[in-house]
């Protein structure tokens, strides 16, 4: 079973992380291939790319929408409203809550750029 982040607020409005479980069921998703563990769909509105260059220091902006921020190359650093901060790596997810207008601050750390996948989940 595999785990993804999650930012969310909390009941006082302060966002902080947590961890979610991602099932998967086996699925013949490329006959006649042997079946391979697939999970759910998640129904997405748009998708886009960003990359930074190393030392670039932002914030992640929550949208109208909850967003799946896929890692792809290099480290990001995010921090949550309870000072918890956690670094993403290739292959780690997180999912920001929506919450129109809010910020994360972020930091791309170690000598690489980041790329990161921005997918804008339509649920």
């Amino acid at each position: 079973m595999m785990h993804y982040a999650c930012l969310e607020p909390d009941t006082t409005g302060a966002s902080r992380f947590s961890d979610a479980p991602l099932s998967f069921s086996p699925l013949a998703y490329a006959p006649p291939a042997s079946p391979v563990d697939v999970s759910p769909p998640l129904p997405a509105a748009s998708v886009f790319f960003v990359s930074s260059p190393p030392g670039w220091v932002g914030a992640l902006r929550s949208g109208v929408c909850r967003q799946l921020f896929l890692c792809l190359a290099g480290q990001v650093e995010v921090r949550a409203d309870d000072r918890e901060t956690r670094c993403f790596r290739p292959g780690s997810a997180l999912v920001i809550a929506a919450g129109a207008g809010r910020e994360y601050p972020c930091r791309v750390v170690g000598p690489d750029a980041s790329l990161v996948a921005v997918i804008q989940l339509d649920d």
